[in-house]
Protein backbone atom coordinates (compact mmCIF):
# COMPACT_ATOMS: atom_id res chain seq x y z
CA UNK A 1 0.00 0.00 0.00
CA UNK A 2 1.76 3.14 -1.19
CA UNK A 3 0.07 5.75 0.97
CA UNK A 4 -2.27 5.46 3.89
CA UNK A 5 -2.30 9.25 4.29
CA UNK A 6 -1.72 11.54 1.28
CA UNK A 7 1.15 13.96 1.92
CA UNK A 8 -0.94 16.94 0.85
CA UNK A 9 -3.78 16.28 3.27
CA UNK A 10 -2.70 18.49 6.17
CA UNK A 11 -2.55 22.23 5.79
CA UNK A 12 -1.92 23.47 9.31
CA UNK A 13 -3.88 24.47 12.39
CA UNK A 14 -6.55 26.37 10.46
CA UNK A 15 -7.83 23.17 8.85
CA UNK A 16 -10.13 21.02 10.99
CA UNK A 17 -9.47 17.76 9.16
CA UNK A 18 -6.41 16.00 7.80
CA UNK A 19 -7.92 14.97 4.49
CA UNK A 20 -10.55 16.16 2.08
CA UNK A 21 -13.41 13.80 1.16
CA UNK A 22 -11.67 13.18 -2.17
CA UNK A 23 -8.46 12.17 -0.42
CA UNK A 24 -10.37 9.82 1.87
CA UNK A 25 -11.83 8.12 -1.21
CA UNK A 26 -8.29 7.74 -2.58
CA UNK A 27 -7.19 6.06 0.65
CA UNK A 28 -10.22 3.74 0.55
CA UNK A 29 -9.42 2.76 -3.03
CA UNK A 30 -5.82 2.02 -2.00
CA UNK A 31 -7.15 -0.29 0.73
CA UNK A 32 -9.48 -2.07 -1.71
CA UNK A 33 -6.69 -2.61 -4.20
CA UNK A 34 -4.29 -3.85 -1.54
CA UNK A 35 -6.72 -6.43 -0.13
CA UNK A 36 -7.96 -7.70 -3.50
CA UNK A 37 -4.47 -8.07 -4.93
CA UNK A 38 -2.94 -9.77 -1.91
CA UNK A 39 -5.39 -12.08 -0.20
CA UNK A 40 -6.60 -15.36 -1.70
CA UNK A 41 -9.73 -16.99 -0.32
CA UNK A 42 -9.82 -20.79 -0.41
CA UNK A 43 -10.54 -24.02 1.39
CA UNK A 44 -13.73 -25.92 2.19
CA UNK A 45 -15.06 -26.01 5.77
CA UNK A 46 -14.53 -29.43 7.34
CA UNK A 47 -15.85 -28.86 10.86
CA UNK A 48 -18.97 -27.46 12.51
CA UNK A 49 -18.93 -24.80 15.21
CA UNK A 50 -18.07 -27.40 17.88
CA UNK A 51 -15.19 -28.84 15.88
CA UNK A 52 -17.11 -31.97 14.83
CA UNK A 53 -16.58 -33.28 11.28
CA UNK A 54 -19.21 -32.06 8.85
CA UNK A 55 -21.35 -34.72 7.22
CA UNK A 56 -21.15 -37.10 10.16
CA UNK A 57 -24.16 -37.16 12.47
CA UNK A 58 -23.16 -38.19 15.96
CA UNK A 59 -25.61 -39.70 18.46
CA UNK A 60 -26.40 -37.63 21.54
CA UNK A 61 -23.84 -38.01 24.37
CA UNK A 62 -26.15 -40.10 26.55
CA UNK A 63 -26.80 -42.42 23.59
CA UNK A 64 -23.07 -42.89 23.07
CA UNK A 65 -22.62 -43.55 26.77
CA UNK A 66 -25.44 -46.10 26.83
CA UNK A 67 -23.47 -48.21 24.36
CA UNK A 68 -20.67 -48.47 26.92
CA UNK A 69 -22.88 -49.42 29.87
CA UNK A 70 -23.40 -53.01 30.91
CA UNK A 71 -27.23 -53.32 30.94
CA UNK A 72 -27.05 -55.78 33.83
CA UNK A 73 -24.71 -53.59 35.89
CA UNK A 74 -25.36 -49.94 34.99
CA UNK A 75 -24.04 -48.89 38.40
CA UNK A 76 -20.56 -49.97 37.30
CA UNK A 77 -20.29 -47.09 34.86
CA UNK A 78 -16.73 -45.76 34.77
CA UNK A 79 -15.70 -42.09 34.79
CA UNK A 80 -13.24 -42.92 32.00
CA UNK A 81 -16.12 -44.10 29.78
CA UNK A 82 -17.98 -40.85 30.39
CA UNK A 83 -14.81 -38.89 29.61
CA UNK A 84 -14.29 -40.82 26.37
CA UNK A 85 -17.83 -40.00 25.26
CA UNK A 86 -17.34 -36.31 25.95
CA UNK A 87 -14.00 -36.29 24.12
CA UNK A 88 -15.73 -37.81 21.09
CA UNK A 89 -18.37 -35.11 21.22
CA UNK A 90 -16.26 -32.06 22.10
CA UNK A 91 -12.74 -30.81 21.44
CA UNK A 92 -10.84 -30.29 24.68
CA UNK A 93 -7.34 -29.03 25.46
CA UNK A 94 -5.77 -28.91 28.92
CA UNK A 95 -2.94 -26.54 29.85
CA UNK A 96 -0.19 -28.74 31.22
CA UNK A 97 0.97 -26.23 33.86
CA UNK A 98 -2.28 -25.05 35.48
CA UNK A 99 -4.49 -27.99 34.34
CA UNK A 100 -7.24 -25.67 33.13
CA UNK A 101 -9.50 -27.38 30.58
CA UNK A 102 -10.54 -25.50 27.44
CA UNK A 103 -13.16 -26.36 24.84
CA UNK A 104 -13.50 -25.46 21.16
CA UNK A 105 -16.47 -23.43 19.94
CA UNK A 106 -16.91 -21.19 16.90
CA UNK A 107 -13.31 -21.05 15.81
CA UNK A 108 -11.49 -20.66 19.13
CA UNK A 109 -10.82 -22.37 22.44
CA UNK A 110 -12.56 -21.13 25.58
CA UNK A 111 -11.68 -21.46 29.26
CA UNK A 112 -14.15 -23.02 31.68
CA UNK A 113 -14.83 -26.44 30.16
CA UNK A 114 -14.95 -27.95 33.66
CA UNK A 115 -18.22 -26.20 34.53
CA UNK A 116 -19.65 -25.07 31.20
CA UNK A 117 -19.35 -28.42 29.43
CA UNK A 118 -18.14 -31.36 31.52
CA UNK A 119 -20.12 -30.92 34.74
CA UNK A 120 -23.25 -29.93 32.84
CA UNK A 121 -23.03 -32.84 30.38
CA UNK A 122 -22.30 -35.42 33.09
CA UNK A 123 -25.41 -34.33 34.97
CA UNK A 124 -27.53 -34.38 31.79
CA UNK A 125 -26.30 -37.82 30.72
CA UNK A 126 -26.79 -39.35 34.15
CA UNK A 127 -30.29 -37.90 34.37
CA UNK A 128 -31.32 -39.26 30.96
CA UNK A 129 -29.95 -42.68 31.86
CA UNK A 130 -31.67 -42.74 35.25
CA UNK A 131 -28.33 -42.57 37.06
CA UNK A 132 -28.58 -39.10 38.59
CA UNK A 133 -27.19 -40.30 41.90
CA UNK A 134 -23.91 -41.17 40.15
CA UNK A 135 -23.22 -37.53 39.24
CA UNK A 136 -21.44 -36.81 42.52
CA UNK A 137 -18.67 -34.25 42.89
CA UNK A 138 -16.16 -37.08 43.18
CA UNK A 139 -17.43 -38.75 39.98
CA UNK A 140 -17.39 -35.48 38.02
CA UNK A 141 -13.86 -34.73 39.23
CA UNK A 142 -12.77 -38.18 38.07
CA UNK A 143 -14.22 -37.45 34.62
CA UNK A 144 -12.42 -34.11 34.54
CA UNK A 145 -9.17 -35.75 35.63
CA UNK A 146 -9.36 -38.31 32.83
CA UNK A 147 -10.00 -35.59 30.24
CA UNK A 148 -7.11 -33.55 31.63
CA UNK A 149 -4.65 -36.44 31.41
CA UNK A 150 -5.79 -37.22 27.86
CA UNK A 151 -5.61 -33.69 26.45
CA UNK A 152 -2.52 -32.03 27.91
CA UNK A 153 -0.94 -29.35 25.74
CA UNK A 154 1.63 -26.63 26.36
CA UNK A 155 0.21 -23.11 26.55
CA UNK A 156 2.91 -22.15 24.03
CA UNK A 157 0.97 -24.10 21.40
CA UNK A 158 -1.95 -21.68 21.46
CA UNK A 159 -1.85 -19.03 18.75
CA UNK A 160 1.63 -20.30 17.97
CA UNK A 161 1.73 -18.87 14.45
CA UNK A 162 2.10 -15.08 14.89
CA UNK A 163 0.93 -14.50 11.32
CA UNK A 164 -2.52 -16.07 11.69
CA UNK A 165 -5.35 -13.66 12.49
CA UNK A 166 -8.41 -15.49 13.78
CA UNK A 167 -11.45 -13.67 12.36
CA UNK A 168 -15.09 -14.42 13.13
CA UNK A 169 -15.49 -16.19 9.79
CA UNK A 170 -12.12 -17.86 9.29
CA UNK A 171 -8.34 -17.85 9.66
CA UNK A 172 -6.36 -15.17 7.86
CA UNK A 173 -2.72 -16.07 7.21
CA UNK A 174 -0.87 -12.80 6.68
CA UNK A 175 2.42 -14.53 5.86
CA UNK A 176 1.00 -16.39 2.86
CA UNK A 177 -1.95 -13.98 2.42
CA UNK A 178 -4.60 -16.69 2.39
CA UNK A 179 -7.99 -16.89 4.08
CA UNK A 180 -9.08 -20.38 5.18
CA UNK A 181 -11.94 -21.94 7.20
CA UNK A 182 -11.71 -22.43 10.95
CA UNK A 183 -10.33 -25.72 12.23
CA UNK A 184 -10.01 -27.11 15.77
CA UNK A 185 -6.58 -28.38 14.76
CA UNK A 186 -5.29 -24.82 15.08
CA UNK A 187 -5.23 -24.03 18.79
CA UNK A 188 -6.36 -20.44 19.18
CA UNK A 189 -7.56 -18.36 22.11
CA UNK A 190 -7.71 -15.03 20.31
CA UNK A 191 -10.46 -14.25 17.82
CA UNK A 192 -11.15 -10.69 16.77
CA UNK A 193 -14.68 -9.31 16.62
CA UNK A 194 -14.67 -8.73 12.86
CA UNK A 195 -15.35 -10.79 9.78
CA UNK A 196 -12.92 -10.71 6.90
CA UNK A 197 -14.64 -9.04 3.94
CA UNK A 198 -12.31 -8.05 1.09
CA UNK A 199 -14.79 -5.43 -0.14
CA UNK A 200 -15.28 -3.61 3.18
CA UNK A 201 -13.80 -0.14 3.71
CA UNK A 202 -13.63 1.98 6.91
CA UNK A 203 -15.04 5.21 5.50
CA UNK A 204 -16.45 6.58 8.75
CA UNK A 205 -13.41 5.54 10.76
CA UNK A 206 -11.07 7.38 8.38
CA UNK A 207 -13.26 10.47 8.69
CA UNK A 208 -12.96 10.16 12.46
CA UNK A 209 -9.15 9.92 12.32
CA UNK A 210 -9.11 12.92 10.00
CA UNK A 211 -11.10 14.92 12.55
CA UNK A 212 -9.15 14.11 15.72
CA UNK A 213 -5.50 13.64 14.73
CA UNK A 214 -2.98 16.40 14.17
CA UNK A 215 -0.70 15.04 11.44
CA UNK A 216 -0.74 12.41 8.68
CA UNK A 217 2.21 10.78 10.44
CA UNK A 218 0.03 10.15 13.47
CA UNK A 219 -2.61 8.51 11.28
CA UNK A 220 0.04 6.15 9.91
CA UNK A 221 1.20 5.31 13.44
CA UNK A 222 -2.36 4.57 14.58
CA UNK A 223 -3.01 2.43 11.50
CA UNK A 224 0.21 0.50 11.97
CA UNK A 225 -0.48 -0.03 15.67
CA UNK A 226 -3.96 -1.37 14.94
CA UNK A 227 -2.19 -3.83 12.65
CA UNK A 228 0.43 -4.56 15.31
CA UNK A 229 -2.30 -5.73 17.72
CA UNK A 230 -3.11 -8.47 15.19
CA UNK A 231 0.47 -9.77 15.14
CA UNK A 232 1.00 -12.64 17.56
CA UNK A 233 4.21 -11.41 19.18
CA UNK A 234 5.93 -8.29 20.47
CA UNK A 235 8.82 -8.24 18.01
CA UNK A 236 8.76 -4.46 17.54
CA UNK A 237 8.79 -3.79 21.30
CA UNK A 238 6.56 -0.72 21.13
CA UNK A 239 4.14 0.95 23.53
CA UNK A 240 1.52 3.40 22.25
CA UNK A 241 0.79 6.49 24.34
CA UNK A 242 -2.22 8.64 23.44
CA UNK A 243 -1.82 12.08 24.97
CA UNK A 244 -4.27 14.95 25.31
CA UNK A 245 -6.94 16.53 27.47
CA UNK A 246 -10.57 15.38 27.43
CA UNK A 247 -13.15 15.44 24.61
CA UNK A 248 -10.53 14.93 21.91
CA UNK A 249 -11.19 11.45 20.54
CA UNK A 250 -8.82 9.32 22.63
CA UNK A 251 -11.54 7.39 24.45
CA UNK A 252 -13.53 6.89 21.26
CA UNK A 253 -10.46 5.49 19.50
CA UNK A 254 -9.85 3.06 22.37
CA UNK A 255 -13.52 2.02 22.37
CA UNK A 256 -13.33 1.35 18.63
CA UNK A 257 -10.21 -0.78 19.11
CA UNK A 258 -11.95 -2.70 21.90
CA UNK A 259 -14.99 -3.34 19.71
CA UNK A 260 -12.73 -4.38 16.82
CA UNK A 261 -10.61 -6.84 18.80
CA UNK A 262 -13.46 -7.99 21.06
CA UNK A 263 -13.84 -7.23 24.76
CA UNK A 264 -12.62 -10.71 25.72
CA UNK A 265 -9.28 -9.97 24.02
CA UNK A 266 -8.75 -6.64 25.77
CA UNK A 267 -7.37 -6.22 29.28
CA UNK A 268 -7.72 -2.95 31.19
CA UNK A 269 -5.29 -3.51 34.04
CA UNK A 270 -3.47 -0.43 35.41
CA UNK A 271 0.23 -0.53 34.61
CA UNK A 272 1.21 -0.41 38.27
CA UNK A 273 -0.75 -3.62 38.97
CA UNK A 274 0.96 -5.47 36.13
CA UNK A 275 4.37 -4.36 37.35
CA UNK A 276 3.78 -5.23 41.00
CA UNK A 277 1.46 -8.27 40.92
CA UNK A 278 2.17 -11.69 39.42
CA UNK A 279 -1.56 -12.44 39.72
CA UNK A 280 -2.42 -9.41 37.59
CA UNK A 281 0.16 -10.46 34.99
CA UNK A 282 -1.60 -13.81 34.61
CA UNK A 283 -4.55 -11.98 33.05
CA UNK A 284 -2.34 -10.92 30.13
CA UNK A 285 -2.17 -14.48 28.81
CA UNK A 286 -4.30 -14.87 25.70
CA UNK A 287 -5.01 -11.13 25.40
CA UNK A 288 -4.27 -8.96 22.39
CA UNK A 289 -3.91 -5.59 24.07
CA UNK A 290 -3.85 -4.00 27.51
CA UNK A 291 -5.52 -0.59 27.50
CA UNK A 292 -5.26 1.88 30.34
CA UNK A 293 -7.41 4.94 29.72
CA UNK A 294 -5.62 6.89 32.41
CA UNK A 295 -1.94 7.23 33.24
CA UNK A 296 -1.58 7.50 37.03
CA UNK A 297 0.19 10.52 38.46
CA UNK A 298 2.75 8.29 40.10
CA UNK A 299 6.33 7.66 39.16
CA UNK A 300 7.19 4.24 37.80
CA UNK A 301 9.05 2.25 40.40
CA UNK A 302 10.89 0.54 37.59
CA UNK A 303 10.48 0.13 33.87
CA UNK A 304 12.35 -3.19 33.83
CA UNK A 305 9.26 -5.41 33.86
CA UNK A 306 7.47 -3.12 31.42
CA UNK A 307 10.34 -3.61 28.99
CA UNK A 308 10.11 -7.37 29.57
CA UNK A 309 6.35 -7.38 28.93
CA UNK A 310 6.83 -5.53 25.65
CA UNK A 311 9.48 -7.88 24.31
CA UNK A 312 9.62 -11.61 23.59
CA UNK A 313 11.04 -12.49 27.00
CA UNK A 314 9.28 -15.06 29.18
CA UNK A 315 7.47 -13.60 32.18
CA UNK A 316 6.29 -15.40 35.30
CA UNK A 317 2.69 -15.20 36.43
CA UNK A 318 0.37 -17.04 38.76
CA UNK A 319 -3.34 -17.67 39.16
CA UNK A 320 -4.75 -18.04 42.63
CA UNK A 321 -4.77 -21.65 43.80
CA UNK A 322 -2.93 -22.67 40.61
CA UNK A 323 0.68 -23.40 39.78
CA UNK A 324 2.79 -20.50 38.58
CA UNK A 325 3.56 -20.48 34.88
CA UNK A 326 5.71 -18.73 32.32
CA UNK A 327 4.57 -17.27 29.03
CA UNK A 328 5.63 -14.89 26.32
CA UNK A 329 3.34 -11.90 26.54
CA UNK A 330 1.75 -11.13 23.18
CA UNK A 331 -0.55 -8.34 24.29
CA UNK A 332 0.36 -4.84 23.16
CA UNK A 333 0.24 -1.89 25.55
CA UNK A 334 -1.68 1.34 25.06
CA UNK A 335 -1.85 4.12 27.63
CA UNK A 336 -3.94 7.26 27.39
CA UNK A 337 -4.00 10.36 29.53
CA UNK A 338 -3.33 14.05 29.87
CA UNK A 339 0.00 13.69 31.65
CA UNK A 340 2.73 11.07 31.69
CA UNK A 341 4.20 9.62 34.88
CA UNK A 342 7.80 10.44 35.63
CA UNK A 343 10.09 7.62 34.54
CA UNK A 344 13.06 6.92 36.78
CA UNK A 345 14.65 4.88 34.01
CA UNK A 346 15.93 7.43 31.52
CA UNK A 347 17.71 4.92 29.32
CA UNK A 348 17.58 4.81 25.56
CA UNK A 349 16.01 1.34 25.76
CA UNK A 350 12.98 2.80 27.56
CA UNK A 351 12.41 5.75 25.24
CA UNK A 352 13.00 3.61 22.16
CA UNK A 353 9.85 1.65 23.08
CA UNK A 354 7.52 4.63 23.06
CA UNK A 355 5.19 5.82 20.32
CA UNK A 356 3.53 9.06 21.43
CA UNK A 357 0.50 10.39 19.55
CA UNK A 358 -0.75 13.78 20.72
CA UNK A 359 -4.45 14.56 20.27
CA UNK A 360 -4.30 18.34 19.80
CA UNK A 361 -7.97 19.16 19.32
CA UNK A 362 -10.96 19.56 21.59
CA UNK A 363 -14.21 18.62 19.87
CA UNK A 364 -16.79 21.42 20.41
CA UNK A 365 -20.03 20.28 22.11
CA UNK A 366 -22.10 21.10 19.03
CA UNK A 367 -19.92 18.82 16.89
CA UNK A 368 -20.03 15.81 19.21
CA UNK A 369 -22.11 12.95 17.85
CA UNK A 370 -23.67 10.82 20.63
CA UNK A 371 -24.10 7.97 18.13
CA UNK A 372 -20.52 8.16 16.85
CA UNK A 373 -19.27 4.97 18.51
CA UNK A 374 -22.26 3.05 17.20
CA UNK A 375 -21.51 4.28 13.66
CA UNK A 376 -17.83 3.38 13.99
CA UNK A 377 -18.48 -0.18 15.15
CA UNK A 378 -21.04 -1.59 12.72
CA UNK A 379 -20.09 -5.03 11.34
CA UNK A 380 -19.31 -3.47 7.94
CA UNK A 381 -17.13 -0.75 9.49
CA UNK A 382 -15.26 -3.26 11.67
CA UNK A 383 -14.51 -5.37 8.59
CA UNK A 384 -13.23 -2.23 6.92
CA UNK A 385 -11.07 -1.42 9.94
CA UNK A 386 -9.64 -4.94 9.66
CA UNK A 387 -8.61 -4.26 6.07
CA UNK A 388 -7.06 -0.95 7.11
CA UNK A 389 -5.20 -2.68 9.96
CA UNK A 390 -3.96 -5.36 7.55
CA UNK A 391 -2.57 -2.64 5.31
CA UNK A 392 -0.89 -1.07 8.34
CA UNK A 393 0.52 -4.42 9.39
CA UNK A 394 1.89 -5.07 5.91
CA UNK A 395 3.58 -1.68 6.07
CA UNK A 396 4.97 -2.52 9.50
CA UNK A 397 6.43 -5.84 8.38
CA UNK A 398 7.76 -4.49 5.08
CA UNK A 399 9.64 -1.66 6.80
CA UNK A 400 10.49 -3.80 9.84
CA UNK A 401 9.10 -1.13 12.14
CA UNK A 402 6.98 1.98 12.48
CA UNK A 403 7.83 4.27 9.60
CA UNK A 404 7.05 7.50 11.49
CA UNK A 405 9.02 6.48 14.57
CA UNK A 406 11.05 9.19 16.31
CA UNK A 407 14.59 8.79 17.64
CA UNK A 408 15.06 7.98 21.35
CA UNK A 409 16.41 11.51 21.92
CA UNK A 410 13.33 13.07 20.30
CA UNK A 411 11.02 10.83 22.31
CA UNK A 412 12.87 11.62 25.54
CA UNK A 413 12.51 15.35 24.94
CA UNK A 414 8.80 15.01 24.17
CA UNK A 415 8.21 12.62 27.08
CA UNK A 416 9.93 14.89 29.59
CA UNK A 417 7.81 17.82 28.46
CA UNK A 418 4.56 15.86 28.63
CA UNK A 419 5.43 14.29 32.00
CA UNK A 420 6.12 17.68 33.59
CA UNK A 421 3.14 20.08 33.72
CA UNK A 422 5.39 22.93 34.81
CA UNK A 423 7.58 22.40 31.75
CA UNK A 424 4.45 22.48 29.58
CA UNK A 425 3.33 25.65 31.34
CA UNK A 426 6.72 27.33 30.86
CA UNK A 427 6.78 26.48 27.17
CA UNK A 428 3.29 27.85 26.61
CA UNK A 429 3.35 30.97 28.82
CA UNK A 430 6.82 32.10 29.83
CA UNK A 431 9.19 34.40 27.93
CA UNK A 432 12.70 35.07 29.23
CA UNK A 433 13.37 38.79 29.67
CA UNK A 434 16.05 39.84 32.15
CA UNK A 435 14.47 43.28 32.58
CA UNK A 436 10.97 41.96 33.25
CA UNK A 437 9.30 40.54 36.33
CA UNK A 438 6.00 38.99 37.32
CA UNK A 439 4.37 38.71 40.79
CA UNK A 440 4.65 35.22 42.23
CA UNK A 441 0.96 35.09 43.18
CA UNK A 442 -0.06 36.13 39.68
CA UNK A 443 2.14 33.52 38.01
CA UNK A 444 0.94 30.77 40.32
CA UNK A 445 -2.71 31.72 39.65
CA UNK A 446 -2.08 31.50 35.90
CA UNK A 447 -0.45 28.11 36.45
CA UNK A 448 -3.49 26.86 38.41
CA UNK A 449 -5.83 28.00 35.60
CA UNK A 450 -3.58 26.20 33.12
CA UNK A 451 -3.76 22.95 35.12
CA UNK A 452 -7.54 23.24 35.44
CA UNK A 453 -8.07 23.81 31.72
CA UNK A 454 -5.75 20.91 30.79
CA UNK A 455 -7.05 18.63 33.57
CA UNK A 456 -3.51 18.31 34.94
CA UNK A 457 -2.51 17.63 38.55
CA UNK A 458 -1.29 20.81 40.24
CA UNK A 459 1.74 21.31 42.44
CA UNK A 460 1.87 23.26 45.68
CA UNK A 461 3.37 26.76 45.63
CA UNK A 462 6.59 25.43 47.07
CA UNK A 463 6.84 22.54 44.62
CA UNK A 464 5.93 24.82 41.71
CA UNK A 465 8.67 27.28 42.68
CA UNK A 466 11.22 24.49 43.01
CA UNK A 467 10.33 23.07 39.58
CA UNK A 468 10.34 26.52 38.00
CA UNK A 469 13.88 27.23 39.25
CA UNK A 470 15.07 23.89 37.89
CA UNK A 471 13.66 24.72 34.47
CA UNK A 472 14.75 28.37 34.52
CA UNK A 473 17.95 28.49 36.59
CA UNK A 474 18.62 32.14 35.66
CA UNK A 475 15.49 33.61 37.22
CA UNK A 476 15.75 35.51 40.48
CA UNK A 477 13.42 36.09 43.42
CA UNK A 478 12.95 39.63 44.65
CA UNK A 479 10.55 42.14 46.19
CA UNK A 480 9.06 44.55 43.64
CA UNK A 481 6.98 47.68 44.14
CA UNK A 482 3.59 47.76 42.48
CA UNK A 483 2.72 51.11 44.07
CA UNK A 484 4.05 53.43 46.76
CA UNK A 485 4.85 51.39 49.86
CA UNK A 486 3.23 48.32 48.27
CA UNK A 487 5.62 45.48 47.51
CA UNK A 488 5.07 41.93 46.25
CA UNK A 489 7.26 38.88 45.91
CA UNK A 490 8.19 38.47 42.27
CA UNK A 491 10.06 36.37 39.76
CA UNK A 492 12.65 38.48 37.96
CA UNK A 493 13.89 37.67 34.47
CA UNK A 494 10.65 36.42 32.92
CA UNK A 495 7.36 37.73 31.61
CA UNK A 496 4.06 36.09 30.66
CA UNK A 497 2.88 35.64 27.06
CA UNK A 498 -0.79 35.54 27.95
CA UNK A 499 -2.77 35.15 31.12
CA UNK A 500 -5.58 33.25 29.38
CA UNK A 501 -5.81 29.88 27.73
CA UNK A 502 -6.88 29.74 24.11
Amino acid sequence: MEAIAPDSGYAGGGISTLWTPKQIEEILQNIRNFIRERIKVGGIPKYDEWGRPLGIKLPEPHELLQQKIDPEHPEDIKPSDVADVLMNYYRFATLDDTEEVLYYYKGKYHFGAETRIIKKEVQNMMKKLGLEHKATRYFVNEVIGHIQRSTYVSRDEFDKNPYIVNCKNGLLDIENWTFLPHTPEYLSLRQINAEFNPDAVPRRFLQFLSEVLGTPEDSVTITQFFGYTLLGDNRYEKILILFGSGKNGKSTLLNVLTAFLGEENVLTRPLQELIESKFARADLYGKMVNISDDIPWKAFKSTGLLKMLTSRTLVTAEKKFKNSFQFENRAKFIFAGNILPRAHDGTEAFYRRLLIVVFPKTIPPKKRDPQLLEKLTTPEELSGILNLALAGLALLIHHNGFICDKSPDEIEELYEKLSNPVAMFVEEFIVRDRDAWVPKDELYAIYLDFCKSKKLPKLSRKAFARELKLLLPDIQESMKAISTNNYVRAWVGITVKSAKQD
